[in-house]
């Protein structure tokens, strides 16, 4: 059963592309972890060395705010980690 196309949501989160990486995990487990704890939204990082930092989140309306949350204090504890000040998140 599919969902109505109305209930459905994107957005773009700002996260550094030098973070991408660590967000993403090993062969894709944070990110699949944090897809599959959101209700099945679809987390899409671009491409490594596009350069661009906008991270594309599509799904339920309310699973796609609960899966940028997590996202974006994902990526605040990586950035407070020592020798990661200076890295600045923002939402689109």
């Amino acid at each position: 059963m599919s969902l109505p196309q109305a209930n459905i949501k994107e957005t773009e989160v700002t996260i550094p592309a030098k973070l991408h990486n660590s967000l993403i995990g090993s062969k894709g487990c944070l990110v699949r972890s944090v897809m599959e704890d959101c209700g099945g939204v679809h987390i899409h990082f671009p491409s490594e060395g596009s350069g661009s930092d906008r991270v594309t989140i599509r799904g339920p309306a309310c699973e796609v705010e609960k899966a940028r949350k997590q996202l974006l204090q994902l990526a605040e504890e990586k950035v407070r980690r020592p020798g990661r000040e200076g890295i600045y998140l923002r939402w689109l």
